[in-house]
């Protein structure tokens, strides 16, 4: 996949989980786990991985992910990380 393009997608099915980041915080995210390994190409490359952490700058799409958790989804738009890594998975629910 390409970063920052719209016509990028990613299917599979949606978790939630908690983590512990970088600096000993938990965090909880939602995770995209693909049916087959990606690789994203942009200034911040991820080599092959199978699970994306999602998210939505705009408000009401990130009020509404939660209840896609369990189910396959498809996203677009990837782009490179922008925070500090997870070091720990403790949790997925």
């Amino acid at each position: 996949m390409r970063d920052n393009e719209a016509d990028q997608i990613a299917e599979g099915r949606l978790s939630r989980g908690i983590f512990e980041d970088a600096a000993g915080r938990l965090e909880q995210a939602f995770i995209l786990t693909l049916p087959e390994p990606a690789c994203l190409a942009s200034d911040d490359p991820v080599g092959s991985t199978v699970t994306i952490h999602i998210f939505s700058l705009d408000e009401a799409i990130a009020g509404s992910i939660e209840k896609f958790v369990g189910n396959d989804v498809h996203v677009r738009t990837p782009f490179g990380g922008h925070t500090a890594p997870i070091t720990r998975r403790s949790s997925w629910m």
